[in-house]
């Protein structure tokens, strides 16, 4: 059976729309409750982002960030859209935001490296990637080693690229 990828993607989508209408309907209530929404609705911006439907994406992703203001993942992700809808300035905020709420999560330091590398400012970006590659316990060191060896190439400084692979081999 040869499988549409229009199909596909629609199955994908019916299949979140589900899990996100499972985990809205549950019996939770309270706190528990408001961080399956704003989750819920992190994942359904990422995939309206993913779709480039920025309008819905961004609705959604301040739904979340209402519903639970103290999220790192929520602040990341409306970061993430201020970055490709070209508003730099409030996507620097919005990422800074997010390592303040959590300011020993890894992730949030690698995203905004990444991001800092993305505009040219390769120290800074390569300093907070590093940050997030010491975290504990942070399961993305690898990658966040390639992200600082990819970065240190953009300089260039070859002989950190190197170094910076090699770190994210033995992880």
């Amino acid at each position: 059976m040869k499988l549409n990828p229009s199909t596909l993607h629609t199955s994908c989508v019916i299949g979140l729309f589900i899990f996100i209408i499972a985990n809205l309907c549950g019996c939770t209530s309270g706190p528990q409750h408001a961080l399956y929404a704003t989750d819920t609705h992190v994942s359904l911006g990422i995939v309206y982002l993913q779709q480039g439907n920025f309008e819905n994406a961004r609705l959604i992703l301040n739904q979340a960030i209402s519903e639970d203001s103290q999220s790192p993942l929520a602040w990341s992700a409306i970061a993430y859209l201020d970055e490709i809808t070209g508003n730099d300035l409030l996507a620097g905020q919005e990422y800074r935001h997010a390592i303040l709420l959590a300011p020993t999560q890894g992730e949030w330091h690698n995203n905004y490296g990444v991001f800092l590398c993305r505009h040219h400012q390769f120290s800074l970006g390569i300093k907070e990637i590093l940050v997030a590659a010491g975290s504990q316990p942070y399961i993305y060191r690898a990658a966040a080693y390639k992200n600082a060896g990819l970065c240190a190439l953009k300089i260039p400084d070859k002989i950190a690229a190197k170094k910076y692979f090699a770190a994210a081999a033995r992880n």
